[in-house]
Formats: structure tokens, C-alpha cells, sequence
């Protein structure tokens, strides 16, 4: 069963979680319930004499299936790596900042290929990892104003691009992220409000002549409104706060960004409101840019190659 269990999920959670933690945290849950329920059955079947799984002489037979089930994990673990890589090489030219988040989200704006999607990610990254953890507990949204979860993330990934930009050149992007969020629930009506405060950098380095431009950002990431659209879905109006700033290799400030995208996200509440466990991304959209950037969709890539290339 848990042979069954790694060949079935660990490859497309690799592929379609883009927290790389997050996709780890799901395959130990679903791994420990298996495994506790095949252990269950299998001690059950010994009893009655039906299975030869734990023989004679049980030190023996429980050292070989604990090594066998630790094989099984280490193959789960080995796939969802596989799947977190293959996701990335997917994305290729103006998109390759989204290359270095492993983790998206399906949160894209139309900066996919800016500074602004960089920011972006410390938030969608607590968002899956919070989504596990809420899953794991199965929370349910209380009537009062209530903190449900308060957790600190960290997450950090490299990323090769072989034609960064369309510009025949291989880059190396670094990318670290760590901070704090939070979830509790607010109104009369419990619904699940969460924010996030993050910090990290994102690195973007010429593997030919060793230039680098590294973008260090700060943001603060909250949810300003959740309304309940009484057909099984919620609307959620995130807001984002911070700012970026982008150094070359000398350490000089070269770009900076202000600002963040306001972004309205459509969930399917999978029938529960007040619990964000069974909660699936429907879609996202645009609402307000208050932001002033150096980089944007448009000239991100002449940017950055103006520095590296």
C-alpha cells in the first residue's frame, strides 16, 4: 500500500505543489496514515497466521519491513524532488523568474516576469505550507475572533535557466525566503482571515562571467477582505506591502521596486467557509496596483541582462 501510495502521489505532488515543503509535509501525512493502517492490517494477518510479513522470529521481521517502509519514503522523497525540478525546467525565457519560485501558487499577475511575482511568493509559500498544517488539524473557523495557527516558514530553492531571457545565456537563480504567518478567524460569521511577513533574496547569477544581480525583499502580506459568496465559494482580497531592492555584484543599488499588486482570488470552500482545509484556487485577478517599479513585465529581462549579461 505504501509502495502504491509513492508511485501514485509523490511525482505529481513534486509537480503541482509549488511549496517544496509543503509537498514534503503531505506525502508525511499521507505516508504516516498508510503506513500506521498497513501495519495495523498486517499485525492482524500475523495473528491469524495469514502472512508471512512478520515471521518467527519478530526482531527480525520488524527490522526488515521498517527498512523496506524507510526505502519506500526515501523513493517518495526522491520523486517529489524529481517533480519540484521537472516543474522548474518548464519555465523558460520572460518567465524565468517564475522558475525560481518552485512554489507558486496559482497566484500569477501580469508581472510573471518581475521583481513583483519575487514578492509575491513568500506569501503563496506560507499559504501551502498553512494549507497542510490545516489540513493535518482540520480546522474549523469559530464564531469569535480567534488566532488558529501562528507558524514561521522558511523555504529556498536553485534553479538553473540554460537561455535565460531567450538571450543564449545559463543562469543560476538562489532563492530564500523565511518569515512568519498567521490565520484566525474574524466577524460574526468565523470566516478565516491570514497574513504573512517575509523576508528573503532571490539571486540571479551569469554562470559565464560570474555577474550577479541579487534582489533582496521585505513584505508583509495580509488578507484585507474575505467575503462569503453564498454559492460555495469565497472572494479574498489580498494586499501586499513592501518593497524591493536589487544590487549588483559591487553591492550597488541598481533597481528598486515600492509597493505590491492587490490581487481579488476565487476559492471553492469545498462546502465549509469557516474551514480553509478542504479550500481549492479557482482563479485570481488583478484589482489595484499601487506600486512604482523599476522592473516591470515589459523591460524586467533588459534590465537584469544589463547587469549580468
Amino acid at each position: 500500500m505504501i509502495a502504491i501510495l509513492t508511485i501514485l502521489v509523490a511525482l505529481p505532488l513534486g509537480l503541482l505543489v509549488r511549496n517544496r515543503l509543503a509537498a514534503h509535509l503531505i506525502y508525511a501525512i499521507l505516508f504516516a496514515q498508510v503506513f500506521t493502517f498497513q501495519t495495523a492490517t498486517l499485525m492482524m494477518e500475523w495473528v491469524k497466521g495469514s502472512t508471512e510479513a512478520f515471521p518467527a522470529d519478530p526482531t527480525k521481521g520488524s527490522f526488515g519491513y521498517l527498512a523496506f517502509t524507510s526505502t519506500i519514503y526515501a523513493v517518495g522523497f526522491g520523486l517529489i524532488t524529481l517533480g519540484h525540478w521537472l516543474r522548474n525546467r518548464r519555465r523558460t525565457g520572460t518567465d524565468a523568474s517564475n522558475a525560481v519560485h518552485a512554489t507558486t501558487s496559482r497566484h500569477s499577475g501580469k508581472r510573471g516576469g518581475s521583481s513583483m511575482e519575487l514578492k509575491r511568493r513568500a506569501a503563496i509559500a506560507s499559504g501551502a505550507v498553512l494549507l497542510a498544517l490545516a489540513t493535518s488539524a482540520g480546522l474549523a473557523g469559530p464564531a469569535a475572533a480567534e488566532t488558529l495557527e501562528h507558524e514561521h516558514f522558511t523555504d529556498s530553492s536553485t534553479d538553473v535557466e540554460e537561455d535565460f531571457c531567450g538571450a543564449g545565456i545559463t543562469v543560476q537563480i538562489d532563492f530564500q525566503v523565511e518569515g512568519n504567518f498567521v490565520l484566525h478567524a474574524k466577524g460574526p460569521e468565523g470566516l478565516v482571515y491570514s497574513q504573512a511577513a517575509s523576508h528573503g533574496t532571490a539571486t540571479f547569477t551569469n554562470l559565464a562571467n560570474g555577474n550577479q544581480i541579487t534582489n533582496v525583499f521585505n513584505s508583509a502580506d495580509k488578507d484585507r477582505r474575505v467575503t462569503d459568496n453564498g454559492d460555495g465559494t469565497l472572494t479574498i482580497l489580498v494586499a501586499p506591502t513592501g518593497g524591493d531592492k536589487w544590487y549588483d555584484s559591487d553591492g550597488k543599488l541598481v533597481f528598486q521596486d515600492s509597493g505590491g499588486l492587490w490581487t481579488e482570488i476565487l476559492v471553492d470552500d469545498g462546502g465549509t467557509p469557516t474551514d480553509p482545509s478542504d479550500d481549492e484556487f479557482i482563479s485570481a485577478r488583478e484589482v489595484k496596483d499601487p506600486g512604482k517599479d523599476d522592473l516591470t513585465n515589459d523591460n524586467f529581462c533588459d534590465q537584469i541582462l544589463s547587469v549580468i549579461g
